[in-house]
């Protein structure tokens, strides 16, 4: 291989991977990675394994694989794992899930040595129970991460306090070993540049782990990475700020004038998110925009109409300033039918989104709604739709491509004296950290004038492995009981 080959192999490093490649060392790791992998198809010629893998449906899985240096192993680093310990004394009493990230996790050992100590917690505290996120932007070494198949000699890597929850093999699998199936249905890794993971919509992370990979990264990158860290973790011990959802001012209203305006902090008015259910819907988890605000709303006849504007949390790739963002939304009646629709020019302003999205946005997607009301006696059918236009696959990938994500839902809802009976289903699309699918039944009742009992039963399935879900499905019962004050 000639000095321009090697050349063109760095700038394709820096370009699909998306840090920089100037050490000596590292540059010579990554054309013998490339040279390795041309001997293994049997193409000499660089730019003929170049085309090659641009025109293979998986030959760019293992191009980009090459492209990025794998180091790990287990329990790296002890004293690390030592000082985990002791953190999780305190920790294991928690009563919800503890919540692990893993960065830049290459083929597993390193998220798999700490479920090892978790899994030990969760086995001497019933009560305890945990998650680990794990990603890597190489797609072999996730595939690898997930079938958890490791040559038995690295088991002297791990204490032997630990070894319970590793299954050694036998006869014809006897050279190796795996992970104890408690530990790997509570491990979910994705396949995604760490500068985008998806995170399902409000949860957050008790610790992160990103080791040796910042190092690949530039002054800029490396400050929106630990951003998305810290917007994610959860907060130990008391705080004294007060977070406050809504505090705006309203001038006029539409009870006594035509129009009225408002300005502060609010939730815009982009969906209605309006549910009988307990669980909020995913078109909420998609859509929701809480942020600072003005407003302008008219009535003509028995239609309103909101016009708002915000100074979004997003940035524009090339500038340092947040992306102005507009909406308008028009909402009426119509023989027992209630309508409402809207538009809003940055999707990416969500709540949801604005956490998520850490660096600068190559492209701005709009979005729009639309929701559906109708009541019939004893029956009220409600159905809601939001629509994104598509992301630039650095802003928001989804399977190679960038995401074009929906939600949707609809309900029934049959009231019985003073009893009530749900029946929902909803759906998502390229949208990965929200359920794919979601099936519910709800059933509540009046327990006195002030207070309503509610129960609901869900089963929710995510996205398949193939395209960077858990594949996993769930069915959750909760139980609510509300007061009216």
């Amino acid at each position: 291989m000639n000095k321009s080959d090697e050349e063109l192999i760095y700038s394709l490093a820096e370009v699909l991977t998306n840090t920089c490649q100037s050490g000596p060392k590292r540059r010579s790791v990554i054309v013998s990675n490339v040279e390795k992998r041309m001997l293994e198809t049997g193409i000499a010629d660089l730019a003929k394994y170049l085309n090659f893998a641009v025109t293979s449906s998986t030959e760019m899985d293992h191009l980009m694989s090459s492209l990025t240096i794998h180091t790990t192993s287990w329990f790296r680093e002890m004293p690390h794992f030592d000082s985990f310990e002791k953190y999780m004394v305190e920790k294991k009493k928690m009563l919800r899930p503890f919540r692990l990230l893993c960065a830049a996790c290459s083929t597993g050992e390193e998220p798999y040595s700490f479920a090892l100590v978790l899994e030990k917690y969760r086995k001497n505290n019933p009560h305890f129970e945990y998650e680990v996120i794990a990603n890597d932007i190489d797609s072999v070494s996730v595939n690898h991460a997930q079938r958890a198949i490791y040559p038995v000699k690295d088991l002297k890597s791990i204490p032997e306090r630990y070894r319970d929850s590793v299954l050694v093999g036998s006869g014809k699998t006897e050279s190796l070993m795996t992970l104890d199936p408690e530990i790997r249905k509570r491990v979910k890794f994705q396949s995604h540049d760490l500068r985008k993971i998806l995170i399902a919509p409000g949860k957050k992370f008790d610790f992160v782990v990103c080791r040796n990979v910042l190092i690949y990264f530039d002054e800029e990158q490396i400050k929106h990475v630990i951003k998305f860290f810290k917007i994610h973790l959860e907060e130990d011990g008391v705080s004294t700020s007060i977070n406050v959802d809504e505090a705006y001012l309203t001038k006029g209203n539409l009870e006594s004038s035509s129009y009225f305006i408002k300005a502060g902090q609010f939730y815009v008015p982009f969906g209605k998110f309006d549910t009988a259910f307990i669980s909020d819907p995913l078109t909420l988890d998609f859509a929701e925009t809480n942020d600072s605000a003005v407003l302008f709303g008219k009535k003509i006849s028995d239609i309103e109409i909101q016009v708002y504007a915000l100074n979004g949390k997003t940035i524009k790739a090339g500038s340092d300033e947040n992306i102005d963002v507009f909406g308008v939304t028009v909402s009426g009646s119509l023989s027992g039918l209630e309508y409402s629709f809207g538009y809003i020019s940055n999707l990416a302003a969500s709540d949801s989104f604005s956490d998520a999205i850490i660096g600068p946005m190559v492209k701005i997607p709009s979005g729009v709604f639309v929701s559906l009301g109708y009541v019939m006696e004893k029956l009220k059918f409600g159905l809601e739709l939001i629509q994104s236009s598509e992301f630039d696959v650095a802003d928001l990938p989804f399977d190679g491509s960038g995401a074009t994500p929906m939600a949707a839902m609809f309900e029934v809802n049959y009231e019985m004296g003073e009893y009530s009976l749900s029946l929902g289903y909803q759906m998502s699309d390229e949208l990965l950290g929200a359920d794919r699918s979601r099936t519910m039944l709800g059933v509540s009742r009046g327990a006195s004038s002030e207070s309503t009992v509610a129960l609901e039963l869900l089963s929710g399935n995510d996205y398949e492995t193939s395209v960077g879900g858990t594949g996993d499905s769930k069915t959750t019962v909760s139980m609510q009981w509300a007061l009216e004050f």
